[in-house]
């Protein structure tokens, strides 16, 4: 058969054509490979040597713990962080407290020197000038009695008044303890008066007259006494002290001399002021009366009509224990007691029963 050549591939005009013959294009592909086949063929691999393994190992082991000796600092680095914040927040407060409270200080600073200097101009201002005096009477001082007591020198104020002189001046009436003040702007001075508490009423040997004794044992004002025919000054004295619920003291000797506003210190009144300020409120609410001729004689009448000799003031929570024994051990059946010796009282009483009660009068 004729061969077909049309198919054969030929060269390009002026090469010389050569037929490839089977075996020597297996030769030249080995020889040079195509593109192809460098692209895809595989790298040799590395052989891996026990020192190349150990290095790989240590240095894998030296990342690692870079790697843990980072994440161990971080933490430490974050906590760093945070006490630095926190110590910067609290350093910022503290300056802003400081601040706020140098401004309120001055501030108030500021407000305080301002009201003491208005204080200042205001107080000898004659805008509060006092102009208008309103006292309280009371049961033993007039109004009459306290305009004239008081001292109140012209230009005085609200703001620059003396309390103290003003009451000192009050106080030359016995009757006066204290006394309290309130300004009415821009010129009214309103004082109400506090009296001296009566604690009893003295009856003296040289007439009928009756003192008016007070809180701290002063002498308040006598009382002249209007004794009807048939009655006597302690009588009439103890109807007083009655009427009135005071303490009665009779029988005091001629020395005693009272002068309003003083203070009583004779003997005789001191010791019976130091039974009274000693004895229970259950013995003093028995007492009629105290007879007081002398310290060592003083005495008191009781509202059941018993008469206790009382001696000297010692002992005297020991005296009140055996009265009230007493009292309780014969009720009804005293007449007379003596406990000036609290250890050996002695005593008179009636077995009947029928003891009637007394006067307050020896």
């Amino acid at each position: 058969m004729a061969e077909d050549t049309s198919k054969q591939k030929t060269r390009r005009k002026g090469t010389k054509r050569e037929p490839l013959s089977s075996g020597a294009a297996q030769t030249a592909g080995e020889a040079k490979p195509s593109f192809m086949s460098k692209a895809f063929k595989p790298k040799p691999k590395a052989e891996t040597t026990a020192s190349d393994a150990k290095i790989s190992t240590k240095k894998t082991s030296t990342k690692k713990t870079s790697t843990k000796k980072a994440s161990d600092k971080k933490p430490n680095n974050a906590t760093k962080t945070a006490d630095q914040a926190r110590a910067e927040r609290i350093k910022h407060s503290r300056k802003v407290s400081f601040k706020t409270v140098r401004t309120v200080f001055i501030v108030l600073l500021s407000l305080a020197i301002f009201a003491g200097i208005a204080f200042l101009v205001l107080r000898s201002s004659s805008i509060f000038a006092i102009t208008n005096i309103q006292v309280e009477p009371t049961e033993h001082v007039t109004n009459e009695q306290i305009q004239k007591l008081i001292a109140v020198e012209e230009g005085t104020t609200l703001l620059n008044m003396d309390e103290s002189l003003i009451t000192e001046e009050l106080q030359k009436d016995p009757w006066v303890a204290s006394a309290t003040y309130e300004r009415q702007f821009p010129n009214t001075l309103r004082i109400t008066i506090i009296e001296r508490k009566v604690t009893a009423i003295v009856t003296l040997s040289s007439g009928p007259v009756a003192w008016y004794l007070g809180e701290d044992n002063v002498w308040l004002e006598a009382d002249q006494l209007t004794v009807p025919e048939g009655k006597t000054t302690a009588t009439v004295a103890l109807e007083k002290a009655t009427s009135e619920g005071k303490l009665l003291i009779t029988d005091v000797p001629a020395t005693v001399s009272p002068v309003a506003g003083t203070t009583a210190t004779d003997a005789e009144i001191q010791a019976v002021m130091q039974y009274q300020s000693t004895f229970s409120s259950e013995l003093t609410s028995q007492i009629v009366s105290y007879s007081a001729s002398s310290v060592d004689a003083i005495s008191v009448t009781l509202t059941n009509g018993v008469q206790v000799a009382l001696g000297s003031p010692t002992q005297i929570t020991d005296k009140e224990k055996v009265i009230l024994a007493m009292l309780k051990q014969f009720p009804g059946e005293l007449t007379y007691l003596n406990v000036r010796t609290p250890a050996s009282p002695t005593y008179r009483r009636v077995s009947t029963g029928n003891v009637q009660s007394g006067s307050g009068v020896s």
